[in-house]
């Protein structure tokens, strides 16, 4: 922020101190400094050029090693998953009916060994950890039960990849690869196990890395599986306490890329460490830093050698400059100390450098600025005031105390009160306290920090709830000290609701009327006077022209200031960035020049003479480039200290945005209407061909069932004699096979049915319809002992056939999941679940375990045989599909063999 020039005294005292003989206070030193200034920055230009350089160098080498250490987990991967597909082929194998004889088992582990270079041996182990077959004989009867990874696929994983072990028959560093064979059934059959010799790895990888280049790949426990350059390593020397302890990052699932210390000498390697997915290993690459950057190093040291000896030949020269210019400056400090003291009768001529000619012509001039200046200055101070009340805006002054100095109509009228009851009191006077915590907070911060602020905040005013765009700035004495604010808000509340309006008509609908941001604080340096005669009264009219300047250039529209003659006298940033022009083009100018209408414009400045004032004017302003903004004028008269009009100040609110939002509107109409439309019509045409569907699986689908169905019975009947029990068993099984067929084509036409059904909602009472199934459940079976608990009164608005189907496949599930209780009780309530209304089936059946509760409501889904319970696997989806139509949920909780309930939503009426 610029500050306020200092006075004449101030300046006075200034020139009467001693000339300093501290250097930077001198000419030569100012020139000495001057240079510094010139050669510091291409100085550290250079620094920053070399330093780029070896950030560039290090960069393009932690890149490359980061790549590598990926490229080497992706190999490794890649080199994992064909292990594990060869061991899926040959668990497949081993395990075929019939099993194969010893001798080919032995073969086909042999010949897979030879796939892989890095492939030791491969083993078929029974579920006891012991080695029935290897393709290395000696590992034959081996027993590896409690090797860990064994466990694990004992327990169930798939999959194993062991952490580096010493094999148990040569001693060596190796780790295994291992898969779990298993039925269809999901029973564990045996284990295929891969031996690895990581030593051979750099023939997987083919990497060759240059110099101090190298590769390692770690395991879980951090001990280092394999390393490029190949070295024999002693188990010792792949302890994780020789590695680097950045690797647990990686083996935790951080990729490292950065520069590290290697060796305890502190010998430092650009790494790149990453991790190998699903393994929890991880693999790195590295160079040692000094060889990297060895390259740019050498090409640096010439260069800096030159540079210094530039900046010693530039220091010598400007030594020798300085001493032209001393003598004439001794003359100008004599004229200054005269005009510090209130004389400008004389004047003072120097002959040196064009600049000091210049300066002594200015001093010289000074004197005559002052009186002129101080009229000017009291005529700019009525004309703010006049043009502050002219405006819509809200605008204040306070100062450094919070208390309010001035108050246009616009702010008293959001307040509530008559200007001259807020003028002296502070925020805690005027507004409620929480409310006033607000405003004061912000207050505190342009006091304290001298910065402006810019909020939108709503607050109760007289005339209902508003929004506004409120804005504050700091004003500032002579030291630069903040001595008061200005404050501007504007009301929002209309273009708010304008936003939510086309919010709620498109749901990604950005709002695009942003207010401009208004060049702030130029007052300050445009009223500020060069020097004053006296002290007090320059200080006190640079004050008022600092904070008058700050309303007009803090409003966001555009304000001019018109003569009689409709002659532009001032305007503000705004409006130089509406019209594409600069402040000195524009004052002088008539005002009807800049509008579409220019007859338009000046009948209307006109009549704001005739009148005193007009509201609302509509006008079109024309930029430079073409394009024009269409707004409202408000202008009113302003005179000067005679009460004598002086001209019109004129206020223009920006209403483009609005008028884009009107026609961005009437195209969100239009287009909603057109989609609406065409989406009707895609819906009318997909239920025709779901209908055409159901009646091709109602028709076409069941004639050929029943064809099947009666010949298989005719076969029973008429060739029986002629037929086994064998193949008698084997047309009762394609009867019973039709028979679920046409069962599954009933239920995939109830689900369609009910998926696209036309919905009416009514008061549905849930407690009759479920006493109705149970009733209905019952009759067939009798002789069962089931308790039905009904909870009563459970009424909702809802599709009643629709909660039919719902029922009788919850309920119908419970009564067939508790068959094989001798006692089974079967419960439809109502419970709470996060605030809303959750209806449930719940039964001490079968139940089911909740790993697998996402397959409950999937098509042709199941989780017990059919031949333990009979079914289709529809029903459960059909409930879902008919919940959320009504906007609701439903899920389910259980346990093996302690029963299930089965909770739902319906969401809202």
């Amino acid at each position: 922020m610029r500050t306020p020039g200092p006075s004449i005294c101030n300046l006075s005292k200034r020139l009467e101190r001693p000339t300093s003989r501290f250097p930077p206070e001198s000419i030569r030193g100012t020139l000495i400094l001057l240079l510094l200034v010139v050669l510091v920055p291409v100085l550290l230009t250079q620094v920053w050029i070399y330093n780029d350089w070896l950030e560039t160098r290090r960069a393009t080498e932690l890149q490359a090693n980061l790549e590598l250490a990926r490229a080497v987990a992706d190999g490794f991967g890649a080199y994992m998953e064909g292990v594990l597909r060869q061991e899926l082929a040959i668990g497949i194998a081993l395990t075929a009916s019939p099993p194969p004889p010893a001798n080919t088992v032995n073969r086909l582990l042999a010949e897979s060994v030879q796939q892989y270079p890095a492939l030791r041996n491969l083993g078929w182990v029974d579920l006891r950890g012991r080695v029935i077959a290897s393709s290395a004989p000696e590992m034959v009867s081996v027993e590896i039960g409690d090797r860990p990874y064994f466990q694990e696929i004992i327990s169930g994983q798939g999959w194993a990849v062991s952490d580096l072990l010493l094999a148990r028959v040569e001693g060596d560093p190796v780790f295994t690869i291992s898969r779990g064979v298993r039925d269809q059934n999901g029973s564990l059959l045996g284990v295929v196990v891969a031996t690895i010799d990581p030593k051979y790895f750099g023939k997987t990888f083919d990497v060759e890395r240059a110099g101090q280049g190298s590769i390692s790949i770690f395991d879980r426990q951090g001990r280092r599986v394999y390393r490029y350059p190949e070295a024999e390593l002693s188990w010792e020397q792949r302890d994780p306490t020789y590695t680097l302890p950045v690797v647990s990052r990686a083996l935790a699932g951080e990729e490292v890329n950065d520069i590290l210390p290697w060796t305890p000498a502190g010998d430092r390697r650009i790494m790149a460490i990453t991790p190998i997915p699903d393994i929890g290993w991880a693999a790195s690459a590295g160079r040692a830093e000094a060889e990297a950057m060895a390259p740019v190093l050498q090409d640096i040291l010439p260069q800096s050698v030159l540079s210094l000896l530039v900046t010693a030949l530039a220091f010598t020269v400007a030594i020798v400059i300085s001493r032209r210019i001393i003598g004439p400056v001794h003359r100008l400090r004599e004229h200054a100390y005269a005009i510090g003291r209130g004389d400008f009768a004389g004047s003072v001529k120097v002959a040196g450098p064009a600049e000091l000619e210049q300066l002594a012509d200015a001093f010289n001039r000074m004197g005559e600025e002052i009186h002129r200046q101080q009229k000017v200055l009291r005529e700019s101070e009525e004309r703010y005031r006049t043009l502050v009340e002219s405006v819509d805006d809200c605008i204040y002054v306070k100062d450094a105390q919070g208390h309010y100095l001035l108050v246009n109509s616009a702010m008293a009228r959001r307040i509530g009160r008559p200007a001259q009851e807020i003028i002296g009191r502070t925020t805690l006077d005027i507004y409620p306290p929480e409310v006033a915590r607000v405003t004061m907070e912000m207050d505190s911060f342009v006091f304290d920090k001298g910065e402006t602020i810019r909020v939108e905040r709503e607050e109760d005013t007289p005339y209902g709830h508003a929004v506004f765009d409120a804005r504050k700035v700091p004003l500032t004495n002579d030291a630069g000290e903040v001595i008061g604010l200005v404050a501007v808000s504007r009301d929002i509340t209309e273009r708010k609701q304008m936003e939510d309006t086309l919010r709620s008509a498109r749901d990604e609908l950005e709002a695009r009327v942003r207010e401009r941001t208004a060049e702030l604080a130029r007052a300050n340096q445009e009223l500020k006077g060069e020097v004053a005669q006296r002290q007090e009264t320059e200080q006190a009219l640079r004050q008022a022209s600092a904070y008058n300047r700050s309303l007009i250039e803090a409003s966001l529209d555009p304000l001019v200031t018109i003569n009689a003659e409709g002659k532009i006298t001032d305007v503000n940033l705004a409006g130089e960035k509406v019209t594409g022009r600069s402040r000195g083009e524009i004052i002088g100018a008539d005002f009807s020049d800049y509008f579409v209408e220019p007859e338009v414009a000046r009948a209307g400045y006109q009549q704001v003479f005739r009148d005193g004032s007009v509201q609302d004017y509509a006008l079109e302003i024309r930029h430079r480039d073409g394009h024009t903004t269409p707004v409202l004028y408000n202008a009113s008269l302003y005179r000067d200290e005679a009460g004598e009009v002086i001209g019109v100040f004129a206020a223009a609110r920006d209403i483009s945005a609005q008028k884009r939002a009107e026609a961005e509107i009437r195209k969100l109409n239009d287009d909603l209407e057109r989609r609406v439309v065409e989406r009707t019509a895609e819906l009318a045409a997909a239920n025709k061909e779901l209908e055409a569907f159901s009646y091709s699986v109602s028709h076409d689908l069941r004639a050929p069932l029943r064809g099947i169905d009666g010949f298989s019975q005719a076969l029973l009947e008429d060739y029986s004699d002629r037929l086994d029990e064998q193949g008698k068993d084997h047309l009762r099984r394609v009867r019973t096979a039709t028979l679920r067929m046409a069962k599954l084509i009933d239920d995939l036409l109830t689900l369609s049915r009910l998926t696209r059904s036309e919905m009416h909602r009514e008061l549905v009472d849930l407690t009759v319809l479920a006493q109705a199934i149970a009733t209905e459940l019952q009759k067939p079976q009798p002789e069962r002992e089931a308790t039905f608990i009904i909870a009563q009164g459970v009424r909702v608005y809802a599709d009643a056939q629709l909660m039919r189907a719902v029922l009788e496949n919850l309920l119908g599930n419970a009564w067939k999941f508790t068959s094989q209780h001798p006692r089974a009780t079967i419960e439809f309530g109502i419970s709470k679940r996060d605030g809303e209304r959750a209806y449930y089936v719940r039964d001490d059946g079968a139940g089911f375990d909740m790993a697998y509760a996402d397959k409950l409501f999937v098509p042709f889904q199941r989780l017990h045989a059919a031949n333990e319970f009979a079914g289709t696997g529809v029903g459960l989806a059909t409930v879902q599909r008919v919940v959320r139509r009504h906007g609701g949920q439903v899920w389910a909780e259980g346990a093996v063999g302690k029963g299930a309930t089965f909770f739902f939503t319906l969401g809202p009426a």
